[in-house]
């Protein structure tokens, strides 16, 4: 397979996984219902587009309503205090609502937050093939890519508004980044997993561990 081979197929698989974001109904496909946390995600996503803030209040609710007409199912809110008395704002993690946001304000909930997960799909997907590419030929790194990326579960996640491939995208950025010894953008990116989601922290292991691994042989 030659290095242009390599990429059309990879290119394929990219432009697949942007069409089904671009073209699945999600409510009709889930039958009306949210999966995992998807519920507090698609708000929160919504609410940094439309209303910049975090708060919860009416216009979510309706505005997810509009979609969803059983409403959302297990949204993750806290309580904190306001100049008017007590608010509800979302409690889950930053990062994968803020990413969507714009595309959110653009395509819509459900459409922004599956595009971006098609995005970040496609930039781990070819990172992944960048980074085999160094030590092996065009055709085993694009099987080795494909296999990680495209062949196992994460496809699945593709249309959940959870932050899986969010997360993927994100952790192989931090993990090239840390191969091609750029230690900061790798603990940058590494963390920024790590506060989206905690059990991610396992997988900045290599950069924790290399300054106590001697180079020298």
């Amino acid at each position: 397979m030659s290095e242009r081979v390599a990429r059309v197929v990879l290119g394929v698989v990219t432009g697949l996984a942007l069409l089904l974001a671009v073209a699945v109904g999600l409510p009709r496909a889930s039958d009306g219902r949210f999966w995992s946390d998807g519920a507090t995600y698609h708000a929160m996503a919504a609410s940094l587009a439309f209303d910049r803030d975090l708060e919860f209040g009416p216009e979510d609710l309706e505005r997810v309503r509009s979609s969803y007409p059983g409403g959302p199912q297990g949204v993750f809110l806290k309580r904190v205090p306001g100049e008017d008395g007590p608010r509800l704002v979302y409690a889950k993690a930053l990062a994968y609502p803020s990413a969507a946001a714009p595309f959110v304000r653009v395509l819509g909930a459900d459409r922004g937050l599956l595009v971006l997960n098609a995005l970040l799909f496609g930039v781990a997907l070819w990172a992944g093939y960048s980074e085999l590419r160094r030590s092996s030929g065009a055709a085993a790194a694009a099987a080795g890519a494909l296999a990680v990326f495209a062949a196992g579960v994460v496809p699945v996640y593709l249309l959940w508004e959870t932050p899986e491939v969010f997360n993927l995208g994100v952790v192989t950025l931090g993990l090239v980044a840390w191969r091609r010894e750029r230690p900061l953008v790798s603990a940058l990116l590494l963390g920024l997993a790590a506060y989206s989601k905690p059990t991610n922290l396992a997988l900045a292991l290599p950069l924790l561990l290399d300054p106590l691994v001697s180079r020298e042989v």
